[in-house]
């Protein structure tokens, strides 16, 4: 049997992938961003990946830049909307809305918004499957097309001893878009909220 030719790879300027809107006027960026923020959220209860009270998803604010856009404490990620989030300073105060924050979990996501001023989203909550590879402590091997996305692109934090301690948690992810956090899951960031999630 003749070999078959290798076709050529498509440049990267011929790929037509539709990319997030750039909205020059903040107010449109906020509303464009916490609407994705909200279907995401939406879209992960769907999926089960909320599990208690312990998970958000954050979206820095394109105005007021250490300020983020963050699920309420104690609501079911399946009935947000936009008007539902959270805008929360990078001390933890609710700057709008009116509920609460997880005190904790926000100072992880603020660590790494701090950190990684570029990144515009951060998602940590729990998902059976993030568990399950956070347990194993191993970072993913590059065995199938989606864990090669991953490949030297993200890191892992063994040295859970506790309350999770936020500058930690942001030293470790480093450059990395993903960190496993030996025995309580994952952590992804991204410069959109759907790059966030998708990565999740």
């Amino acid at each position: 049997m003749p070999e078959q030719p290798v076709p050529e790879p498509v440049p990267v300027h011929r790929l037509a992938f539709e990319m997030p809107p750039v909205h020059a006027d903040p107010a449109r960026e906020r509303a464009y961003r916490k609407e994705r923020l909200a279907g995401a959220l939406r879209l992960l209860g769907r999926l089960g990946y909320e599990d208690g009270v312990a998970g958000h998803v954050s979206a820095r604010d394109p105005e007021f830049e250490d300020c983020y856009w963050v699920n309420p404490f104690g609501r079911a990620f399946a009935g947000l909307g936009p008007e539902d989030l959270l805008l929360v300073d990078g001390d933890g105060r609710v700057v709008r809305g009116g509920r609460r924050v997880n005190q904790l979990a926000f100072a992880v996501h603020a660590a790494v918004h701090r950190a990684r001023p570029a990144v515009v989203a951060v998602v940590r909550t729990q998902a059976p499957y993030g568990r399950a590879l956070a347990c194993l402590g191993e970072l993913l091997a590059p065995v199938s097309q989606e864990a090669c996305a991953f490949y030297e692109d993200h890191a892992l934090l063994d040295e859970y001893a506790g309350a999770e301690d936020p500058a930690r948690v942001a030293r470790a992810l480093g450059p990395y878009k993903a960190l496993v956090l030996r025995n309580r899951g994952l952590l992804t960031v991204g410069g959109s909220v759907d790059a966030a999630v998708w990565w999740f």
